[in-house]
């Protein structure tokens, strides 16, 4: 799985914001993943310019809808997700991994900078 963000993903973290919350969120379950040995690549726009002009599906997408696209999710080289966050069922089914996998997370450490 390839996720491409936009720079929203640089928010520091503040109790109580809604966006800040979604992307903590997003950072526990990635975390999760990689700790059950689920590669994930993510790629902020801000800081890896090269991997959002290089994949010519994510170059497109953006061509046609923009930054409003972002994040989007990248499956076996094909868009799986644009706009949003997959919800932890979400992330399962796109993984094809059992769903027990994201429930009852508690890896909360680390920063929510993309990479």
């Amino acid at each position: 799985m390839q996720i491409f963000e936009s720079a929203e993903c640089t928010v520091t973290q503040t109790p109580g914001a809604k966006k800040d919350s979604e992307l903590m969120r997003i950072h526990i379950i990635i975390n999760t993943l990689r700790t059950n040995g689920i590669e994930i690549e993510r790629y902020n726009i801000v800081y890896d310019e090269s991997p959002f002009i290089e994949n010519e599906i994510v170059s497109n997408l953006l061509g046609t809808i923009g930054i409003d696209g972002l994040p989007i999710i990248i499956v076996d080289d094909e868009v799986a997700m644009f706009g949003r966050y997959p919800s932890r069922t979400e992330f399962a089914k796109l993984l094809g991994i059992p769903r027990s996998i994201l429930v009852n997370q508690k890896n909360f450490g680390g920063s929510c900078r993309c990479i």
